[in-house]
């Protein structure tokens, strides 16, 4: 019933789903529709918001869907309130980004479901906090806790559909405008640190237990952008030839990976403190909760 709605209503708003699904607006009809009622501020602020989405694409739940497409198309159509849409937006990203590193994306969420109707001019943002139930919002111990290994959820980031994305906004934190949009491209790799065969090939660092590698490998701390070439290139060396290869971080494209090169040593107490930084960075910058919770 729900993937019915869904798609009932992805060809009602195809003109955003066409938007979504690229993560850009170039070149489509909404394209056009935006520059006839809005000015470059307000067209860049939107195309975040698509950028983000195409990012989040994979984490949202089908009966929440139809909502999104609905605010997305009353900012359009004028429905809805310019700031009012993307504040409400914003909200609906620090939702779903927050569940899905508990990995709670699909558990039965259902108190987005048929929202669109109650649609306003000037209330969503509202509308949207006062239909999600406090006990949905995942809180920032948690996320600390994730972050950090001390949570009872193996926070396995590596395989959650949201990991791209989360990795990919985070080095946006760093280098900004050097490497613009809102979602990781094709041609950029989620690399791991100390590699994931490191176990199996007998080749555990300076530092490392099995039981620290088994907790920490596919954790956030652990993950970092890389090229194509690059993550090919650093494939399973060790610590002090992939501190060479990248020249301390001097030599790597993306700056939250040079950050990591840097170091002298990656070991868990390394992970743990970047961590802690990340942490620090989702709750109370990127995806901080509403003043209300």
């Amino acid at each position: 019933e729900d993937l019915a709605a869904a798609v009932k209503d992805v060809k009602q708003y195809k003109m955003i789903w066409d938007a979504l699904a690229k993560g850009d607006v170039s070149n489509l009809s909404i394209e056009r529709e935006l520059s006839e009622k809005f000015g470059k501020t307000k067209i860049k602020k939107f195309k975040v918001q698509i950028g983000r989405f195409k990012g989040l694409e994979r984490a949202i739940d089908e009966s929440s869907l139809p909502f999104i497409l609905e605010i997305f198309d009353g900012i359009i159509t004028e429905r809805i309130k310019f700031n009012d849409g993307i504040k409400s937006l914003k909200l609906l990203d620090t939702f779903f980004t927050r569940r899905s590193l508990l990995g709670e994306f699909r558990k039965g969420l259902d108190c987005l479901k048929g929202l669109g109707d109650l649609i306003t001019p000037d209330g969503n943002y509202d509308l949207i906090l006062n239909s999600i139930p406090s006990e949905e919002w995942v809180r920032d111990a948690t996320i600390k806790n994730l972050l950090t290994g001390k949570h009872p959820n193996p926070n396995d980031l590596y395989t959650k559909s949201i990991c791209r994305y989360v990795v990919w906004q985070y080095e946006q934190s760093f280098s900004g405008d050097r490497h613009p949009g809102e979602f990781m491209p094709s041609n950029t790799h989620v690399d791991h640190v100390i590699p994931r065969s490191a176990l199996s090939r007998g080749e555990l660092w300076r530092g490392w237990s099995q039981e620290d590698f088994e907790m920490w490998v596919h954790k956030w701390p652990n993950l970092i952008p890389l090229t194509g070439p690059g993550n090919q290139t650093k494939g399973t060396k060790s610590w002090a030839e992939t501190r060479r290869l990248f020249n301390k971080g001097a030599n790597c494209t993306y700056s939250s990976a040079s950050k990591v090169f840097k170091l002298e040593s990656w070991n868990p107490q390394k992970l743990e403190e970047r961590g802690k930084d990340i942490a620090k960075w989702v709750t109370g910058t990127r995806w901080k909760l509403p003043d209300t919770l």
